[in-house]
């Protein structure tokens, strides 16, 4: 899971409610409850924010995913996400309900495009919100406490500046909770989002470093780290290791050779590849091999 989703997707349990009146309006809270866990597939990405809403014309389904990250598949993706919660709906007996999905986007170099699939027989689409184009008034005059950490990533007013909209934000949230807990929370998905945005330097002139560490969600963010940290260094270990053997093995090993085995990352290729080296009859084996893996 990319790093930027632990406090996304935290936020969005925590205040689903305030997700669900910023992504649809129409939609009556009273009337909307989660699409059950058990009812989705087994087989799935993380399909979390899904509701079953009961409107005046029958039931419907509203799926959002807010993507704290760039994936070219991204489409396909949400296509999928479509076809798993109709695969349940239709498996339990329900039909194939009317879904409104949406893309959340964060930032603008998370975005894909296009947002859709067109082929013979589809023609698919979903509704997009990107953030810097969303007014602070949108969530603000409304109230949705869950968006506050999210201001600073919504659209810049002129002459506004970076203190300015730190300063609102730790200010809403302060005054709009007093479940500490909450606003631990909030305070800390701000710090990680304003950081993306402005760097970790000036939030830190508004959000003190103990509140952060009472926060479920900064803890969560910090093992993360640490987690991507280890898995550097065993990959790089794993790769100093695999070139060791093929040079005793085989004395010389291509200079492109090499780049190749450098620019992998993922721990179980390179521990598949570690496993060959040591395999291999020859140089040309392991690299028809380590061709078929990445």
């Amino acid at each position: 899971m990319p790093k930027i989703d632990i406090p996304i997707k935290r936020l969005v349990a925590r205040r689903s409610t305030d997700w669900l009146r910023f992504i649809c309006p129409e939609a009556d809270p009273a009337k909307t409850r989660p699409f059950k866990a058990e009812k989705t597939p087994k087989v799935q990405s993380r399909l979390d924010e899904v509701f079953i809403v009961d409107g005046p014309e029958g039931q419907y389904i509203i799926h959002f995913e807010a993507q704290g990250y760039h994936d070219k598949a991204f489409p396909a993706r949400m296509l999928r996400y479509r076809a798993d919660i109709w695969e349940s709906t239709m498996s339990a007996g329900q039909g194939a309900p009317h879904i409104e999905q949406t893309a959340v986007f964060f930032f603008p170099d998370h975005e894909n495009k296009p947002h859709g699939l067109q082929d013979d027989g589809i023609d698919y689409e979903y509704r997009v919100v990107r953030l810097w184009e969303v007014p602070r008034a949108a969530v603000i005059d409304k109230s949705l406490i869950g968006l506050y950490p999210l201001l600073p990533l919504m659209q810049d007013e002129a002459g506004e500046t970076p203190d300015a909209v730190l300063e609102q934000a730790v200010a809403k949230i302060a005054g709009a909770t007093e479940d500490m807990a909450l606003q631990h929370d909030l305070m800390a998905v701000l710090g990680i989002m304003g950081g993306e945005k402005y760097g970790a330097e000036l939030v830190q002139r508004y959000i003190r470093r103990e509140m952060l560490m009472q926060s479920q969600v900064y803890q969560e963010w910090i093992k993360e780290d640490i987690r991507e940290a280890e898995a550097k260094e065993r990959a790089k270990t794993l790769r100093e290791d695999i070139l060791e053997v093929l040079f005793e093995r085989f004395d010389v090993v291509k200079k492109s050779l090499m780049e190749k085995i450098n620019a992998i990352d993922d721990v179980s290729v390179l521990k598949a590849l570690l496993k060959k080296s040591a395999k291999a009859d020859s140089i040309e084996e392991f690299e028809r091999f380590l061709d078929g893996v990445v």
